[in-house]
Parts: structure tokens; sequence; C-alpha cells
């Protein structure tokens, strides 16, 4: 059974800038999987990363690519179901990534990143929602 990606920014910065030290990775993994969902907050971030290494040019085709992709799927959800799942993980943790993670469970899929913080605590909450 393939799991659907739930991206964030992290990997889609590194997906877009080839100097990014996980470029290669990211870049195998969006070759091998069909379809990664990506939260509205997580292309505001990744887009906010992108003009300030790029340029807001470079962040346009970037949003160009994700927004017409059929390899992406924008997940927009309720901002007062995240922001309430937010709290109530009690971690530290961002809001972007706590995104990543209400998407995830909520769509029976797994997060798709390089930060090891997140998958910290998405290794905990999945131990807990089993």
């Amino acid at each position: 059974m393939i799991l659907l990606k739930v991206v964030d920014s992290s990997f889609l910065v590194a997906l877009f800038l080839p100097e990014d030290v996980n470029h290669k990775k990211a870049k195998e993994i969006f070759e091998k999987e069909d379809l990664f969902m990506v939260p509205f907050d997580i292309i505001k971030e990744t887009l906010t990363v992108i003009t300030y290494k790029k340029g807001i040019e470079y962040s346009s085709k970037i949003w160009d690519f994700i927004s017409s992709s059929n390899s992406f799927e924008i997940a927009l959800g309720s901002s007062e179901k995240i922001v309430n799942f937010y709290l109530s993980l009690k971690k530290k943790i961002s809001f972007f990534d706590a995104s990543v993670l209400y998407f995830a469970l909520t769509n029976k899929a797994e997060p798709c990143t390089s930060d090891k913080q997140l998958m910290k605590v998405w290794k905990t909450l999945r131990k807990s929602n089993e």
C-alpha cells in the first residue's frame, strides 16, 4: 500500500533549490511518487523562503508549477481545526509542522520531510493513534 505523502517546506525548498543539501534526495522522492499533498500554509512558508533565497520571479515560477501540476494536491482544511490541533499537541513545534501532521493524520498519510523534530512528534502521534 502506497501512502500519500504530506510535504513540508523543507522538502519543497530542497526540491526546488538545486543548491540545497537535500536536493538530490527530494528529487528522487518526487520522481518515484505520484501525488503529494501540500497544506496551503506550507506553500506560504515555502514561497517565502524561496523568495528570500532566489527572488520573487523564481517563487512565481514555483507557484505556477505547484498550482498547475497533477503531482500536488493543495490542502486547505479548516483553519479552526488546524489551530486546535496545534494547541492540543502541547509540543515545541511550529504551526507549519503541526499543519503537516494534521493533514497526515486526517488523510492516513505520512509526512515527507527532512525535519527530525517533526518526525519525532509524528512517531509519537502515530503510536498514540494505533
